[in-house]
């Protein structure tokens, strides 16, 4: 049959044309030539790196909780410089964090050894923070990067950096898409003016000769089920 035809249904007993033989009733018949549709594309693939956060969470008990041993800074404020993806840069004038002090601070409890408190060797463990994950997810939800995304992790980060082992227990994650590309660019008042960390899909980095490796450990190629990475 060279053209395409709706197949009805003859009643039983009548008489039915030539072209009805072989003619599945009711379906549109495909004529030679003409190729099948495509097959569905794949669902995306999704990978995350994790990295120490830009600020760790048993510094800012220490700075920021009334009473307790640091006190050198009151605040805190986290800023994103850069966010580059597959070669396009993203921002244009620094993007700036809520001031982090004791009233905004929002500590959750975590499954860490992170001390919940200010007396070293007595005080409860399992405790992490929110404000820095939240401002690197803003900085991916204000330029509709809904591939990207930041999640916090709530157990201890022990991975070794050359002879060192990390510190720093608290870490998040960032999840991005599979062959993509990215470097957010990040500073830390604390750190002092110039000093940034570079987050990338192949691990992190920072400018300043200052900052030990072991506090900006990372380790890359976690897998993502349904959006997220299971601890």
């Amino acid at each position: 049959m060279s053209d395409l035809r709706w197949c009805r249904q003859y009643p039983n007993g009548q008489p039915k044309p030539s072209w009805f033989v072989n003619c599945v009733p009711f379906k549109k018949i495909q004529g030679p030539g003409i190729p099948p549709p495509p097959p569905p594309p794949p669902p995306p693939v999704f990978f995350a790196c994790r990295y120490n956060q830009l600020e760790n969470t048993g510094y800012l008990i220490y700075q920021l909780t009334p009473g307790c041993e640091g006190e050198e800074y009151s605040e805190f404020t986290f800023s994103a410089t850069s966010l580059i993806v597959n070669g396009v840069e993203y921002i244009t004038s620094p993007i700036v964090s809520q001031t982090i002090d004791v009233n905004t601070v929002n500590y959750v409890s975590a499954n860490n050894s992170i001390l919940s408190g200010c007396t070293l060797g007595v005080d409860p463990t399992g405790v992490t923070y929110t404000n820095f994950v939240n401002f690197v997810n803003s900085i991916f939800v204000s330029f509709s990067l809904n591939d990207y995304s930041a999640q916090l992790s709530y157990v201890d980060f022990d991975v070794q950096v050359g002879i060192f082992e990390n510190t720093r227990k608290d870490s998040f994650y960032i999840i991005y898409p599979e062959n993509d590309t990215f470097l957010l660019r990040l500073r830390n008042s604390a750190l002092g003016p110039g000093v940034y960390i570079d987050y990338t899909n192949s691990g992190s980095s920072s400018n300043s000769l200052v900052i030990p490796n072991y506090w900006i450990a990372f380790e890359c190629g976690y897998n993502v089920t349904n959006g997220q990475v299971i601890e």
